[in-house]
């Protein structure tokens, strides 16, 4: 289940680094589930890494888990905004 989880947001993650989605949409619509899945399955991923010394496994899942997480600080839930 992990794995489909994992290829989904590599995708969403290359399609806002390629800037075709924007950040602050994935950020609004998923960012809670971003969230939750990296600090989960990160220290996994990261074990992949260097069991395979590959440091290319489910890159884009950690660079889109920075990126939101990053936001995130600085962002008001919905409910508080105008």
């Amino acid at each position: 289940m992990y794995g489909s989880i994992a290829v989904y947001f590599e995708g969403v993650g290359v399609l806002v680094y390629k800037k075709l989605l924007s950040v602050e949409q994935v950020s609004d619509f998923m960012a809670r589930n971003i969230i939750i899945f990296w600090e989960k399955m990160g220290p996994i991923i990261k074990e992949r890494r260097k069991r395979y010394n590959n440091d290319y496994v489910w890159e884009w899942n950690e660079w889109l888990y920075k990126k939101i997480k990053k936001r995130q600080t600085s962002r008001k839930p919905a409910y508080l905004l105008n």
